[in-house]
């Protein structure tokens, strides 16, 4: 039995799924927001789990950088298995919070690295994706309606 403190997984995948950079819309002088979204999924298929920063990077409310990178995990079987569990006939898959955000922490910086790479030419080079607090993102476990088999 695998617990939940001890899940084995490797990075399979690494998407770079959205990039846009508007350059016209950043000023110098403007107020910079940056918007964020951790969203998770699972596979059963593969048993993986996939961990996507989706950011934004706007002047007033003007998008001039737009960034979402996907990092696929490989869950060891026995441990995606133990993640299953059936409630009241329904079969979930219960990611542990302090797994989503362990891997959510590996994406953050991959997508730092990403972000770092497409704007290294610009003058927006010196923009870099700051520490991200991903307690305030992934709050509890998360639990997904798994596929029937």
């Amino acid at each position: 039995m695998v617990g939940k403190n001890n899940i084995l997984f490797r990075i399979i995948r690494i998407d770079t799924s959205q990039f846009a950079l508007d350059e016209r819309a950043y000023k110098e002088d403007c107020d910079i927001a940056m918007s964020v979204a951790v969203p998770v999924s699972a596979s059963d298929d593969d048993h993986s789990i996939e961990v996507a920063l989706n950011v934004q990077f706007k002047c007033e409310t003007i998008p001039f950088i737009i960034l979402e990178v996907k990092v696929k995990f490989d869950i060891e079987q026995d441990a995606f298995k133990a993640l299953v569990v059936t409630k009241k006939k329904k079969t979930l898959l219960i990611i542990p919070v302090g797994l989503s955000r362990h891997l959510a922490t590996l994406a953050v910086g991959t997508a730092r690295g990403v972000l770092h790479e497409r704007l290294s030419k610009t003058k927006l080079n010196d923009f870099i994706l700051p520490t991200i607090d991903l307690t305030k993102f992934l709050e509890e476990d998360i639990i997904l309606d798994k596929k029937e088999e």
